[in-house]
């Protein structure tokens, strides 16, 4: 297909159909039937898509519009009541897509949800009243002075329960202040300074992870202390220098990494001390290095003498068997490739549909010869990609729920599907399973693979997220902290930092070996999706209202937001070394962006509805994308 008659033909899926009066008269008049009978938010937001075709074929929907945004309120304010969120904001926003009047009704239902979240304010439940706060904001703009009055009690709390250990607490507080009114306040000013002073006297007392809190909580506050900044940043350094003179063997590493932190959030100047620490490290892990080679070719030595005849035997049989599927992967290699160059963009390799329910995720093995589905009707199904005729190898029934999110291990051997709170390891091209792992206590929503091969990372809509050694499926790291259900992981190439995103609208930074969240970015909205650079040094975050937020991840500044319509961005992934971020969203769509400023460069119409998720071939050459409504999994030649 040209790229002209692609145009056209996707300007004619994109037009209203042409509604006939009598057509017109006899949708309104069901609507007008069925309206009041209406329970869920999908149920107006067809409504409100039909009436749009019939508004724009020119007759009036103001009636039906104005039924939908009552019912829709009725919902809000009932849910208000009953303090709970169920369906709130989806109501409002069918509410705010309306041409209706209900202001008196959404002014009620902003002065409740404000009101809710002063009570949850002194109740100490920070997530809530973040969302009641934005259910607010939603209802009505014009609330200027029930936001100043949250916004003076949150600053009010975060100076009387500022201690050693609430910090992350009152970091909470100043956040949702921050959102409330971004400019520099004096209560704002004021707690800079009380935190720098408690980092000063935690220094003084060695307490450098309670010091690192308080300056990290200063840095939140954003008031201007650079005297204190002056003073920790010389102070640190002395610390660091008497550290430093220690042999590196009987050296706290650790600290000294904690003390170079500090000057560097101070704005200090930390650079060679760090040089110096990185290179006695290196020396001291060489030397451990050598020592390891030398008494492993010392046993080698010993043991082989005595099984080097059994081995080699062993080692020829499997050399005949390599051969011999090497000859076999080659045909169908070649069959795949032929097909793959004939392609042009956009073209359609393979549509499947083998899934009987919602597909939710899709994973690519490390070597590309696979790729893993799984999908809502509890089945894992395994797919051989360069055989030619892109047939299943088998379908695994023996997962107990349905399957959220799916991984394969780098050394192409593992494939962890999570459920309802378990994760099921089975082997890649047998579908044997191997152990089942009794992960979280919600269901596992979002998983990756570090890809040295040493850890299974999951997260949850428990809030937690944890790391499982994958040799074994024993638990060995906790990254805990978010307040709202996990909805997306990322891992950097080189296996150190996981990006984390959730309900509770930030995106965490954590060192993997550490265990630990250095850096915290707020993206004031759900974050669903995120994605990190192979080059490491970029950070995409999608929201539920078509936002993709581009952030530097060394020091967290937000370089752009790029406006990719009102679909929810469901899945990311970064292309072209790094220049392009792919977009996947819940109306079917898959669309390319330029990092550096932000363009579309390209969108293609993939599924009828939700893109759950997809997969990118390191070459670009194509995309694996799989539907959560119409049960797709499609191959497309991309570039």
């Amino acid at each position: 297909m040209t790229e002209t008659s692609q145009q056209t033909h996707q300007k004619k899926k994109q037009a209203a159909p042409a509604y006939t009066q009598r057509q017109a008269e006899e949708r309104l008049a069901h609507y007008k039937e069925i309206i009041s009978e209406m329970k869920h938010p999908n149920e107006m937001e067809t409504v409100l898509s039909i009436t749009k075709d019939i508004a724009e074929s020119g007759f009036n929907v103001t009636e039906i519009h104005q039924m939908l945004a009552e019912r829709a309120m009725v919902f809000v304010l009932k849910s208000l009541e009953e303090i709970s969120l169920h369906f709130v904001e989806e109501f409002l926003h069918i509410v705010k897509k309306t041409i209706a009047n209900v202001q008196t009704q959404l002014n009620q239902a902003s002065e409740m949800a404000y009101a809710i979240a002063r009570n949850k304010l002194e109740e100490g439940d920070v997530g809530l009243v973040r969302r009641y706060y934005q259910v607010g904001k939603l209802a009505s703009d014009d609330k200027r002075y029930l936001e100043e009055q949250l916004e003076t009690r949150l600053m009010e709390l975060a100076d009387e329960r500022l201690n050693d250990d609430t910090v992350e607490l009152v970091d909470n507080y100043i956040s949702i202040a921050k959102t409330i009114t971004i400019d520099l306040t004096p209560a704002r000013q004021k707690m800079t300074e009380k935190a720098l002073r408690l980092a000063e006297r935690t220094l003084d007392q060695n307490k450098y992870d309670l010091t690192e809190s308080y300056v990290g909580l200063a840095a939140v506050a954003g008031g201007d202390v650079t005297v204190s900044q002056e003073y920790l940043a010389k102070k640190s350094l002395a610390l660091i220098e008497k550290e430093m003179q220690v042999p590196i063997k009987e050296r706290n590493i650790k600290v000294a990494w904690q003390l170079i932190r500090i000057v560097s959030s101070v704005g200090g100047d930390s650079g060679e001390f760090e040089t110096k620490l990185v290179a006695d490290i290196n020396g001291l892990e060489s030397a451990k290095r050598r020592f390891q080679i030398i008494r492993a070719l010392v046993v080698v030595a010993i043991i082989g003498g005595l099984f080097y005849g059994l081995l080699w035997w062993r080692e020829q049989s499997k050399l005949e068997k390599i051969k011999a599927e090497k000859v076999e992967n080659d045909k169908r290699t070649q069959i795949w490739e032929q097909r793959l160059s004939a392609a042009t963009f956009g073209d359609i390799l393979y549509s499947l549909s083998k899934h009987s329910e919602g597909i939710t995720d899709v994973a690519l093995s490390a070597n590309e010869q696979y790729f893993v589905t799984v999908g809502n009707d509890h089945k894992t199904y395994v797919w051989r990609l360069n055989d030619g005729t892109l047939d299943s190898l088998y379908v695994n029934i023996d997962n107990p729920s349905v399957i959220l999110t799916v991984s394969i291990s780098s050394d192409n051997q593992y494939v962890f599907a999570g459920g309802n709170e378990i994760v099921t390891v089975t082997e890649l091209l047998t579908g044997k399973l191997v152990r089942t792992i009794d992960a979280h206590t919600d269901f596992v929503t979002t998983s990756a693979v570090t890809n040295d091969n040493t850890y299974y990372i999951s997260g949850s809509g428990d809030k937690s997220i944890h790391a499982w050694n994958i040799s074994d499926g024993t638990e060995a790291k906790n990254f805990d902290g978010h307040t709202g259900m996990v909805n997306a992981l990322s891992i950097t190439s080189d296996n150190k930092i996981l990006v984390s995103t959730s309900d509770d609208s930030t995106i965490r930074l954590w060192n993997i070996s550490e265990e630990k969240e250095f850096s915290r970015l707020y993206g004031n909205d759900i974050m669903k999706s995120v994605s990190v650079s192979s080059e490491g040094n970029c950070i995409a975050s999608g929201t539920p209202h078509g936002k993709i937020l581009l952030w530097k991840l060394s020091d967290g500044t937000m370089l752009q937001t790029i406006d990719a319509g009102s679909a929810s961005i469901n899945t990311l992934s970064f292309a072209n070394q790094g220049k392009e971020i792919i977009a996947g969203t819940d109306a079917g769509e898959i669309s390319v962006w330029n990092v550096s400023d932000g363009k579309n460069l390209r969108r293609l119409q993939l599924h009828n509805g939700s893109i759950t998720s997809f997969v990118v071939h390191s070459k670009n050459s194509f995309i694996i994308s799989v539907g959560g409504n119409d049960n797709l999994i499609k191959v497309i030649k991309f570039y």
